[in-house]
């Protein structure tokens, strides 16, 4: 495929990630480029949710259940609209009007994501070589096959009653899938590459307008820093591969943009609290169904916002200040979510052990990993970390420690995460992340943005002032004129100083690795894919494939369409997965192998060898011996793997 004919999928993807909640939010009376930033996650909500809706009432998933649920969505914001043109004009704030500096931001950020992807993807239908991506892959196609995008079944691909899944990044590639004839590889790069390029850098500037109001050359300069961070997204397309966590994170800012305007923390309000509350509802479900793991970094950073906002109701409490009875409405509220998060914290940890992912680094380097922002890539992203540095700083003299504090507590989280022996203190913090540093490492830029945003406009505004007060200059420059200049100057020294470092090149190719098909790579190498290739021709639509699923034969389902018997590595164990690990090579001699063959329609085996994507052996005896004289035929080979009929049974 050619990225010409990628083209269409990512359009289908931007269409299915920003359109439905814009209809929304639109309806609601948000308007401008805000309220196409509060889009995406809105569309989330709409997209998984009509999913599980769909599958409790047995309507098939494609575009009528999204389609029903965004007109619903249309007519409760227009009825929002309605009520809140009657109330009284002091509930009302209007989105920010003036958003030409976003706007460009915005398509600068999607330009250099736009290079970082054709750089780490190589090729537009690739796909990564990696554990999680059996997983991720064949849930896309037993959505598109099943009809049943549900959170709430899309577990049960591997084992019945597999419990929640949160589905909503596979819900939005296999309507995708359905839209560009069935690229389903495609299709999944089409949705990270939009939530990359355009979902993310939305949500962070809605962050950071939701915190400050910044000049216009910062709001420009948001745009370079939403591609200049190593640890996210890219280490989430790298590490895992983890697609859900990617969703939920680029979501993330949004809710906490809004989270933070309904607490009174920016330096202006320009979200009510009717606008803030409704906002809330149609969100916090795009991170439930994401990957739980947004919500409970929302969770985190919420409590941490709450606390500013009881040191500030507290003194306007003790100054009396303002409407007592707010006042206390407000600090009971903050204690609420304060409170909320302390009990649901342990109760909605999975079930990890402690010795899960040991610690990888000693306290001062996991410091020091956080201040640089390029985490566990071992080395400096200066230019990020120095404007970070600043806007630390600044947040004091702006009234946002806010964010800095909420930074600060995530750092503390990263170095227990990172650093921290294997104890029940370490799995009490870090259990919701699996205590696995390279899942949370990706959390740093959530914060770190913002604050890096702040040192932005800092010294935007010293070099505006500096210039202004030069003889002769002010009469020559107009200040439309300054700020243009000003812009260029912030995105050439932004782009020179963020886009060509060894820590973005280093992470780009360490990427890239993953996401092509040689002859040692670690999933699905070039003999491998040679013969899947071939299955589509040698094996009827109804024929199910046994297989060894730690070598990648897993993905012949998701690649092909063709069913395999054991569809993800950590597969739930059935008789008949039983059978082809142990004893399907003995189907002739042995009276149970054939009745589960049958019944299963079981008749062909890819046979890739046993050595598993980590490059550890998983022998299967069952598929040890596969031979004529044992009723297997060979149908196609290259290198090392087959794919055989098997003829044993009849």
């Amino acid at each position: 495929m050619t990225w010409g004919e990628f083209a269409p999928s990512v359009a289908y993807a931007a269409l299915l990630l920003l359109l439905p909640g814009w209809l929304v939010v639109r309806a609601g009376g948000m308007r401008g480029f805000f309220g196409l930033a509060a889009a995406p996650a809105v569309s989330v909500s709409l997209v998984a949710g009509s999913a599980i809706a769909g599958g409790i009432l047995g309507v098939p998933f494609g575009l009528l259940p999204p389609a029903v649920a965004t007109a619903a969505g249309i007519v409760v914001g227009l009825a929002f609209s309605w009520l809140r043109g009657r109330a009284r004009s002091e509930l009302r704030s209007e989105f920010p009007t003036r958003s030409w500096g976003w706007w460009a931001g915005l398509a600068i950020a999607a330009v250099l994501w736009a290079r970082h992807l054709r750089n780490a993807l190589g090729a537009p239908d690739s796909f990564s070589q990696t554990f999680d991506n059996v997983w991720h892959l064949n849930a896309v196609r037993y959505i598109v096959d099943s009809g049943n995008g549900s959170s709430l079944s899309v577990a049960n691909l591997n084992s019945s009653g597999g419990g929640f899944y949160p589905a909503a990044f596979h819900d939005l590639a296999a309507l995708v899938t359905q839209l560009n004839g069935g690229h389903l590889t495609a299709a999944v790069n089409a949705v990270a590459a939009v939530t990359c390029a355009v979902v993310w850098p939305l949500a962070a500037m809605f962050l950071v307008r939701a915190s400050f109001r910044p000049a216009f050359a910062s709001t420009v300069g948001v745009g370079v820093l939403a591609a200049s961070f190593p640890g996210f997204p890219l280490l989430l397309l790298d590490f895992g591969v983890l697609y859900a966590n990617l969703l939920g994170l680029a979501l993330l800012p949004i809710v906490i943009g809004v989270v933070a305007q309904l607490g009174n923390l920016g330096t202006d309000r320009w979200i009510d609290w009717p606008t803030g509350t409704i906002l809330l509802v149609a969100t916090v479900p795009a991170l439930l169904v994401a990957h739980p793991n947004a919500f409970m970094l929302l969770l985190l950073v919420a409590s941490c916002l709450m606390v500013a906002v009881i040191v500030r109701q507290g003194v306007r409490l003790g100054t009396r200040a303002g409407d007592g009875p707010v006042v206390w409405l407000r600090l009971a509220l903050a204690a609420a979510v304060i409170v909320g998060t302390v009990l649901v914290w342990p109760v909605l940890r999975p079930g990890t052990a402690v010795h899960d992912w040991p610690a990888p680094l000693s306290t001062p380097a996991s410091l020091g990993h956080a201040l640089l922002n390029a985490p566990l890539l071992y080395m400096a992203n200066w230019t990020v970390s120095i404007l970070m540095v600043v806007g630390l700083v600044v947040a004091a003299r702006r009234h946002l420690l806010w964010l800095a504090g909420a930074w600060a507590v995530v750092v503390y989280f990263w170095l227990v995460v990172s650093s921290f022996g294997s104890t029940e203190f370490r799995l009490l913090l870090v259990g919701i992340w699996y205590n696995d540093s390279s899942r949370f490492a990706a959390n740093l830029p959530i914060l770190a943005l913002p604050l890096a945003a702040l040192g932005v406009d800092w010294i935007v505004t010293r070099v505006a002032a500096l210039l202004g007060a030069l003889p002769g200059l002010a009469s020559r420059l107009k200040p439309a004129r300054l700020a243009a200049l000003l812009a260029v100057l912030t995105v050439a020294v932004g782009v020179a100083g963020t886009q060509f470092t060894t820590s973005m090149d280093t992470a780009v190719a360490k990427t890239r690795a993953l996401y092509q098909i040689r002859p040692d790579s670690p999933l699905v190498n070039s003999d491998e894919y040679a013969v899947l290739m071939r299955v589509p021709d040698l094996v009827p639509p109804d024929a199910v494939i046994a297989n060894n699923p730690w070598n990648g034969s897993a993905l012949a389902y998701a690649l092909t369409g063709r069913h395999v018997t054991a569809p993800h590595i950590l597969y739930g164990d059935t008789p008949l997965r039983e059978v082809v690990r142990d004893r399907l090579d003995d189907a002739e001699t042995d009276p149970e192998v054939c009745p589960l063959v049958r019944e299963e329609n079981v008749r062909y085996v890819l046979d890739f060898g046993t050595m598993g994507v980590h490059g550890v052996a998983y022998d299967y005896a069952g598929l040890d011996d596969l031979e004529p004289r044992r009723g297997f035929v060979e149908l196609a080979r290259v290198g090392d793997a087959a794919l055989y009929e098997m003829t044993a049974c009849g």
